[in-house]
């Protein structure tokens, strides 16, 4: 297994995990990842903000708040020039903060379980947390 297709494996695993993070607390993928932004970047972070540091798509991000919006998590206010400003409610401040103890601890307990490595089908080794082949 080339270290591409590790790094991809690896990514997917934590992507799965944040997956699993949106669901049990309601949320798309998208929405998950907007509250945690918007959490750390504070009151007022400007939208362009969200899709450059999320790399969602500016529809996504624009889909995504409308919804949260329209949920009563956040509120929207013009920006600079066709910007717009993002806030939070209180209860999507609340939100945001369960957010971030989601990602705090999957970055605080998330440990790969050892990867075995395969070529053409038959085991050539594994990778196991903090290793590399």
């Amino acid at each position: 297994m080339s270290y591409s297709h590790e790094y991809n494996a690896i990514e997917s695993l934590i992507g799965c995990a944040y997956h699993e993070a949106a669901l049990k607390m309601h949320l798309a993928d998208s929405e998950l990842c907007i509250l945690y932004t918007l959490h750390t970047h504070g009151p007022g972070c400007l939208q362009s903000t969200l899709y450059k540091e999320t790399g969602l798509t500016k529809t996504t991000v624009n889909s995504a708040l409308k919804k949260l919006e329209k949920g009563g998590t956040l509120y929207l206010t013009p920006g600079p020039g066709r910007n717009t400003r993002v806030y939070l409610t209180e209860s999507g401040a609340q939100l945001a903060r369960a957010v971030e103890k989601a990602y705090q601890a999957g970055q605080d307990d998330y440990h790969l379980e050892p990867m075995v490595l395969v070529e053409n089908g038959k085991p050539v080794g594994k990778i196991g947390d903090g290793e590399a082949a």
